[in-house]
């Protein structure tokens, strides 16, 4: 896993197309929609991501959890 900011950049790019949408909403734009629908499709994918390497991280940490409690065992 990656330490850092890197989940923040996917965020902060569809919440600049989220809002643009708004914007192409409120001044009856036909881009509004499928801008909108794209920017939904990205923040589902990131959180996915985040969603999966959050459960591969706690996987990794049980495992190691249990291999040193098995190794304690005389």
């Amino acid at each position: 896993m990656l330490n850092g900011w890197h989940e923040f950049y996917g965020l902060l790019g569809t919440a600049a197309a989220a809002l643009a949408a708004a914007l192409f909403f409120f001044n009856h734009s036909s881009i509004g929609p499928p801008l909108l629908a794209g920017a939904l499709i990205l923040l589902l994918l990131v959180n996915i991501r985040n969603a999966w390497d959050l459960t591969v991280f706690f996987a990794r940490r049980r495992a190691e959890g249990d291999s040193s409690a098995n190794s304690n065992r005389p």
